[in-house]
């Protein structure tokens, strides 16, 4: 570089220099007259994200893809983008009642705390238009407040769609748990999650309880006991008599009768139910996949289930609310390894599921949106270990 002086291009430390031959000229200056347009998007971001293509209707799936959310219509084979996120999206939540997502990134090195530390952003947008909620009764304006100080975990509206419930990490690494009345943009309430992460958020079909999967278990939270003391609005599930070991809880379903099946890193499934004052597992499916239980889905079929084995399980149980009355089913079963390029065969699972009439839409582990039929899964009659 000889005294050419170099510069530095934060967040880079390097000093960068021009070419030796380089000459400075006006046009420097000036912005090129051409520039570059998003059209299509191939892949999602799966490798790390729960829960990270959603379906929006019958023929539109939403999924993340670095700092964009994506809306695809498979019909029309078409793409369009919400693009106000600066840095990368990592959690998606679809409203239950209004044309609405919520989409959260990453902290951003543009959107900071008012003491000026950057922070996660979680925006409310209208689907149809890709744009935020502007509306004067909504005094958020589609951003809400900056609490999540690394990147949103996982987040969910409640059945209502009054309230949006949000993970994301505080400044010591840990994860909060913040409940919002997102129109107001305010918190409603936040306190510690007990947990270093938390893979998914769920509620339940009646609408009062929402269930945390995280690396220290199962939390079973109640809207009821919150609006009394937020601090006490929980229930920690047990189920050391089942896995005989402290384990990660990766996903949630729910019976119809809206007790919890949780899918544990053990690789068994459990069924929760009221014991007392407790709720604890009453129910198995041991080694139900090999490896980790990374997502379940509820479905007019039967439950499926995805674990790191690469599988997709569909099975038929006997739930009376309290116990299980059978030994549960496999009564199908896909391998996702032959859609994974060559080298990955072995390590591809499910992250994400949604089911719609009849169809899974899937992301997984290498980045790939599958769809899956489920009435076409290959047929098995395997019985698995119940507990």
């Amino acid at each position: 570089a000889g005294d050419v002086p170099g510069e530095v291009f934060p967040p880079c430390t390097s000093m960068v220099y021009p070419p030796s031959r380089y000459a400075p000229s006006a046009a420097d200056n000036r912005m090129p007259d051409a520039e570059l347009v998003l059209e299509f998007v191939y892949g999602c971001r799966g490798w790390d994200t729960a829960r990270a293509v959603k379906w929006f209707d019958h023929s539109r799936i939403i999924f993340l893809a670095g700092a964009f959310v994506v809306i695809y219509d498979k019909d029309e084979h078409t793409q369009r983008f919400f693009t106000e996120h600066d840095d990368d999206v990592v959690a998606l939540a679809i409203h239950p009642r209004l044309p609405l997502a919520a989409s959260g990134s990453i902290a951003s090195r543009e959107r900071r705390t008012p003491e000026g530390r950057p922070s996660c952003t979680i925006m409310i947008w209208n689907v149809e238009t890709r744009e935020r909620t502007l509306s004067p009764e909504w005094p958020s304006r589609g951003v809400l407040s900056r609490i999540h100080q690394q990147r949103i975990e996982a987040m969910e509206f409640d059945r209502t769609g009054q309230f949006l419930v949000t993970y994301g990490d505080k400044e010591d690494g840990t994860t909060m748990i913040c409940v919002y009345d997102w129109k107001s943009g305010k918190p409603w309430f936040h306190l510690s999650a007990g947990a270093s992460v938390v893979h998914m958020v769920k509620h339940a079909p009646g609408g009062n309880i929402f269930v945390q999967c995280s690396d220290r278990g199962v939390r079973f939270y109640d809207y009821a006991r919150a609006k009394i003391a937020p601090d006490s609005s929980f229930t920690t599930g047990g189920y050391l008599s089942v896995t005989k070991k402290p384990t990660a809880a990766l996903a949630v379903e729910f019976t119809e009768q809206g007790q919890a099946i949780v899918g544990m890193g053990t690789g068994h499934i459990l069924f929760f139910a009221n014991k007392g004052t407790e709720i604890k597992a009453v129910g198995s499916i041991k080694a139900a996949h090999a490896g980790r239980v990374t997502c379940l889905e509820q479905c007019a079929e039967g439950l499926v289930s995805a674990g790191d084995d690469g599988l997709l399980k569909l099975w038929r149980y006997e739930w009376d609310g309290t116990a299980l009355l059978s030994q549960p089913i496999v009564i199908a079963q896909v391998s996702l390894r032959p859609y994974a390029v060559q080298g990955y065969h072995d390590r591809v699972w499910a992250t994400s599921l949604d089911y719609l009439d009849g169809r899974l839409v899937v992301a997984t582990s290498t980045n790939h949106i599958l769809m899956v039929v489920v009435s076409e899964m290959g047929r098995s009659t395997r019985r698995s270990a119940a507990g």
